[in-house]
């Protein structure tokens, strides 16, 4: 059969059927999984594509699935990881392996998960029901995303909340990371510029634009410091395991322009030198 490395975790496999669209890499390591990872999805369209080795052409390739008949919660960014012996034995029996899966991009301090839709309370807060869903069909780790200084801290506090509650139980493992999302930078590293208003008349809101100024320097290191305390602290723990979700978004510069966004992104590679956590990658229509 055909064996593939990556890092270090060895992958068998025979045949693979999923077409993957995947706008961000994350690094394996990140997962600190002890099972070899079979497949991974981010938005993917799963189609019957048979790949076939260039080393070994007429070698046969078995099928790993990502997904079954009841894709797991979470599917949006999601990382699909097959149970194996520890002997990696490719023939045995599929039956009795069940697919577990890491939900690589969630968004747990959505309002959504505390009963809030468009600021109207619906129902009760729902995340512990929805987790343990989720862990039932097979979602054993989750990697939830900040998008502010604000967020990370938030989101810090409640995978600790989360840990406490579980208390040894089994249940979603939850992660997360600390950064500055490209549309949201202006909040962080500018401020609005009062003076000039680039508003023009009309409804259309695509010719609204706000015009935005640098925070002095002293205050950009201070921004940086501050993201290294809480990934640094996170990293201690174990719960931060990326530093994002960040990078560049051309599609929606009306929330932040692109010279904001090459500055939030600079300041966040620093931060992830100086932590040595990987990038978790936004990317969209930056060429």
């Amino acid at each position: 059969s055909s064996v593939l490395r990556c890092s270090n975790s060895i992958i068998h496999c025979r045949t693979i059927s999923a077409l993957i669209a995947i706008p961000f890499i994350i690094p394996f390591s990140i997962l600190s999984c002890s099972r070899p990872i079979q497949a991974f999805t981010h938005q993917a369209a799963v189609s019957a594509t048979t790949f076939k080795s260039k080393r070994h052409a007429s070698s046969p390739i078995s099928s790993v699935q990502a997904f079954a008949h009841n894709p797991p919660l979470f599917a949006r960014r999601t990382f699909a990881i097959m149970s194996s012996s520890s002997n990696n034995n490719i023939n045995s029996n599929p039956s009795s392996q069940q697919l577990q899966y890491i939900d690589a991009g969630a968004n747990l301090l959505d309002s959504m998960y505390q009963g809030t839709y468009h600021s109207k309370p619906r129902h009760e807060p729902d995340l512990d029901i929805v987790l343990r869903r989720a862990y039932e069909k097979g979602v054993h780790k989750v990697i939830s995303l900040a998008g502010t200084i604000k967020e990370s801290e938030e989101l810090a506090e409640l995978i600790h909340g989360l840990d406490s509650e579980m208390e040894g139980e089994k249940g979603v493992r939850v992660f997360g990371t600390v950064g500055v999302h490209p549309t949201r930078c202006a909040e962080v590293f500018a401020e609005k510029d009062d003076s000039s208003s680039n508003e023009e008349e009309g409804d259309d809101e695509s010719t609204t634009a706000t015009s935005w100024i640098p925070k002095t320097e002293q205050q950009q290191k201070e921004i940086i410091q501050q993201l290294i305390h809480l990934a640094a602290q996170g990293k201690e723990s174990g719960n931060i395991v990326a530093i994002g979700e960040c990078g560049l978004d051309y599609a929606r510069l009306q929330f932040c322009p692109k010279e904001i966004q090459h500055l939030g992104l600079r300041a966040q590679l620093e931060v992830a030198c100086e932590t040595k956590l990987p990038l978790y990658l936004h990317n969209r229509e930056s060429g």
